[in-house]
């Protein structure tokens, strides 16, 4: 797709020509399916990354203000992806 964006188009578009491409070399369908589980495998990454909440015990503050900072640092961290 890097080297596809000078094409004009939406970058939907791009995708779904580059997937096309690649599903039609021998093994294409096994590359899309590797890069589909490493996007899961990412995805549940930040997730966990997210709901641990790694990120609580660099907040100062009151607790009060921690808690609610820490609500919206998981569903950030969850929506982001």
């Amino acid at each position: 797709m890097l080297f596809g964006s000078e094409r004009n188009g939406s970058s939907d578009q791009i995708a779904r020509e580059w997937s096309a491409w690649l599903l039609a070399k021998p093994f294409g369908q096994w590359v899309v399916g590797a890069m589909g589980i490493a996007l899961v495998i990412a995805g549940c990454g930040v997730a966990v990354t997210g709901l641990r909440a790694d990120f609580k015990r660099r907040l100062q503050g009151r607790e009060e203000k921690r808690e609610i900072v820490t609500a919206f640092g998981i569903f950030g961290f969850l929506a982001a992806k």
